[in-house]
């Protein structure tokens, strides 16, 4: 188990692509940063294991989406990309590869808060800038670049647990990091 996650990602908004809920969740990551770092002393909010396929992932806190300062959301519609999307056994991967895919689309089509896009989002392929918590780039009118970070959190958000997950620690399985 490694520390890895938003304690070490330099994104300057995190998303989180939450498909039960019907919602992609947009907010600062320096503002849920504190917040785990806070959490890590008072115990706020639980701390809690990943699984994916039955294994453990990584670890984490669960925090509702309505006590971060300025979280924002977007609706997902219905489109090609958001079926089948609470089946719980494909490849992270995947989930990865569909959440960034539904940013995207919100981003081109101008419906994603605080992002409003003068040039077209670029998908991060470098892997030092993957690594370091950058998924999407985009040019803003009102704030320039800005990276994002893009989380696939299938059960997560109002109408899902309740909750978003928010990673701080990873198991390596593929020496990744």
């Amino acid at each position: 188990m490694i520390q890895y996650g938003i304690l070490e990602e330099k994104s300057d908004y995190r998303i989180h692509v939450c498909p039960l809920d019907k919602k992609i969740y947009i907010f600062k990551t320096s503002i849920v940063r504190d917040m785990v770092k806070d959490a890590i002393q008072t115990k706020k909010y639980r701390f809690v294991p990943a699984r994916c396929e039955g294994e453990l992932s990584g670890w984490g806190y669960i925090i509702p989406p309505t006590d971060i300062l300025g979280i924002r959301f977007a609706e997902i519609k219905p489109t090609e990309l958001t079926t089948k999307t609470t089946k719980t056994t494909r490849a992270t991967s995947e989930d990865g590869d569909r959440a960034v895919a539904l940013t995207i689309e919100a981003i081109k089509n101008d419906e994603l808060p605080y992002i409003t896009c003068i040039t077209e989002p670029i998908v991060v392929t470098e892997k030092k800038k993957q690594i370091d918590g950058v998924d999407i780039i985009v040019t803003d009118v009102f704030e320039g670049i800005l990276d994002l970070q893009v989380k696939w959190d299938g059960p997560g958000g109002i109408c899902g647990t309740g909750n978003l997950y928010i990673q701080t620690h990873e198991v390596n399985l593929k020496n990744a990091h």
